[in-house]
């Protein structure tokens, strides 16, 4: 009787070890990636102010002329299906066909763009963070704590 019960506990341990193992992988979140991330300013000659942007990476900083306190976000997912929610300052962005206009105060503010999918993959989501500076000389450092949903690695870079 006892071997009887080292090969049931064997037997579950073998079930269910695959399982465990596929839950617990870290898959990338590229299906809740950004494929365009522009921030358009009208005093800098219409021209995009984030630059260098790569879907992979998920902090910027974006410099805005003293001058200009509006500025238009153009945002959309490489998943067609993914929801972008975007916080300029901890305020909602309504974003009306992947573009939403933001009122940018002097200083320094912040916007979070959440993309988030829920597909065969199974749902995720990733936030891009985006220092706005308005008016100063330097871009400020902080600190940006990363938040990735589930299936994600957590980072700045691939």
């Amino acid at each position: 009787m006892r071997s009887h019960v080292w090969l049931s506990t064997f037997l579950f341990a073998a079930v269910l070890s695959p399982v465990l193992l596929q839950t617990n992988t870290c898959e990338p979140v590229d299906h809740a990636r950004l494929s365009v991330l522009e921030l358009w300013v009208p005093d800098v000659r219409g021209a995009n102010v984030i630059e260098g942007f790569n879907p992979s990476y998920i902090v910027y900083d974006a410099q805005l002329p003293e001058s200009e306190d509006k500025a238009v976000l153009f945002v959309q997912a490489q998943e067609p299906t993914a929801t972008i929610d975007v916080q300029h300052d901890g305020q909602s962005v309504p974003l009306l066909w992947s573009h939403g206009l933001l009122d940018v105060p002097l200083g320094s503010s912040e916007l979070e763009i959440r993309v988030s999918v829920s597909n065969g993959a199974g749902p995720a989501s990733l936030t891009y963070f985006v220092h706005i500076e308005r008016g100063g000389e330097g871009i400020l450092v902080i600190d940006i704590d990363v938040e990735v949903g589930a299936g994600g690695a957590e980072g700045g870079a691939p």
